[in-house]
């Protein structure tokens, strides 16, 4: 069974809860100032530079839970590219659990991270991408406020990750063409 310190829930915006205010999360991208090159390793200078988000929290076993282990996002954008660089430090790598190597299977049994997108910013509808340790993909549509996934849809999108001594990092780009990234991306 995974551990619920690798496995975190990254909103970048809104998907509604009952009766609850809502604050719609926010932070900094940083810029592409040199070429990403998808490895599993984050060491271009862009993700040295890029904003750090470490206050997330987990969703398995506990929704909105303290993680168990350490998790570093950085985030990229570009006009019509947007970079994440995650990095889930573990005591123990040996007991990650990763498996699967085919895109769009099935990812809950195992240790991965997902991210929500919902560029826009209705609450109602997004992109959904998720990877685990040996890079393999899971992507849909968000509908129905997130009640409803629709894992037929396959965006354009890269990601690689590896297992070190420390944990997992990883990275991916996701490229599409309704990401309009303003000046001010959110």
């Amino acid at each position: 069974m995974p551990r619920p310190g690798l496995i975190f829930l990254f909103i970048l915006s809104s998907l509604q809860v009952f009766a609850q205010e809502y604050i719609r999360p926010s932070h900094p991208v940083g810029a592409v100032t040199d070429e990403i090159k998808l490895d599993g390793n984050l060491k271009e200078r862009s993700w040295k530079n890029a904003p750090l988000l470490i206050d997330l929290k987990t969703i398995v076993p506990i929704e909105g839970g303290t993680q168990t282990g350490i998790t570093e996002v950085r985030i990229l954008a570009e006009p019509r590219n947007i970079y994440f660089g995650i990095i889930c430090y573990d005591p123990d790598p040996s007991g990650i659990v990763s498996f699967s190597k085919l895109r769009d299977v099935d990812l809950e049994n195992e240790d991965h991270i997902r991210i929500v997108l919902d560029p826009f910013k209705d609450g109602q509808s997004g992109y959904i991408f998720s990877v685990n340790p040996n890079a393999a993909r899971y992507d849909a549509l968000v509908s129905n406020c997130g009640e409803s996934e629709n894992k037929n849809w396959d965006a354009v999108w890269e990601a690689k990750s590896i297992i070190t001594d420390q944990g997992v990092v990883g990275g991916n780009k996701n490229t599409h063409p309704k990401y309009q990234l303003s000046k001010r991306t959110e």
